[in-house]
């Protein structure tokens, strides 16, 4: 998993949090609630648990990376939610057939 903004500073509403739900209850792990803004119900979001949730449901067992916030260092990564302004980041993923047996 690349870099992502952090479960520490990612906060999404309510409505987030019911879509994860209604597609499996074992979501909610990776939301945490947070405090009320204007009477509204927020969460504290962990999408890197979130995806390693899906990659289990389809059967892969094998995930690395995730753990790094880029939102919150700015040493070494860009962040529109910090900067407000616009900037580019890619990632790359593969997967490696190697551990597949010959028939």
């Amino acid at each position: 998993l690349g870099p992502a903004i952090g479960p520490q500073a990612f906060e999404v509403g309510e409505e987030v949090y019911q879509a994860f739900h209604d597609k499996s209850p074992h979501n909610d792990v990776a939301f945490l609630p947070s405090a009320d803004r204007d009477g509204s119900q927020r969460f504290l979001c962990d999408i890197y648990q979130l995806a390693r949730l899906e990659c289990s449901s389809l059967g892969i067992r094998s995930v690395s990376g995730g753990g790094m916030c880029s939102y919150t260092d700015s040493e070494r990564f860009y962040s529109y939610r910090r900067q407000q302004t616009t900037g580019r980041m890619a990632s790359l993923i593969w997967m490696d057939d190697s551990s597949i047996a010959s028939k």
